[in-house]
């Protein structure tokens, strides 16, 4: 019996990002134990929690230089870490012009906490601007991902 709550325990250690998405109140557990064991615990990443609800790209300042614009949604009811975004241009033959990863910090409001996650319920506005150099850009794709 004594075994098989240990195998219950350790288990639950192992998947405690799908543990916090799965039971949202049990974060805080998990900081409880850590804080005695003297580690800490991040965000869950969970990518099916991550919705890109609108996008949009625009030329600004020139012809190599554009906006994105999009609203990264939490629709969890747990904060999740936040993601990389993938940013895809592509020409008018819808091949590949340029490939782009923008981190947490390239897209996330100056002075945020990233340890703190995306908020349970909510939307992240994200406004990036880049320059593309000589690529010329026909379409766009943004995904999501954790690395």
């Amino acid at each position: 019996m004594l075994l098989a709550l240990l195998l219950l325990v350790q288990l639950a250690w192992w998947q405690r990002e799908s543990v916090m998405v799965l039971v949202p109140g049990s974060h805080m557990l998990y900081s409880n134990v850590c804080d005695q064991i003297g580690c800490t615990i991040s965000p869950p990443r969970d990518i099916d929690g991550l919705q890109i609800e609108s996008s949009g790209l625009r030329q600004v300042d020139g012809p190599h230089k554009l906006e994105l614009k999009l609203s990264l949604r939490n629709r969890l009811d747990v904060a999740l870490a936040y993601p990389a975004l993938e940013l895809t241009l592509l020409d008018d033959k819808n091949n590949v012009a340029i490939r782009r990863v923008l981190w947490p910090q390239d897209y996330a409001r100056p002075g945020t906490i990233f340890a703190v996650g995306l908020a349970p319920q909510s939307a992240q506005p994200v406004i990036v601007r880049l320059d593309t150099g000589d690529a010329v850009a026909a379409n766009y794709r943004v995904q999501v991902f954790y690395p």
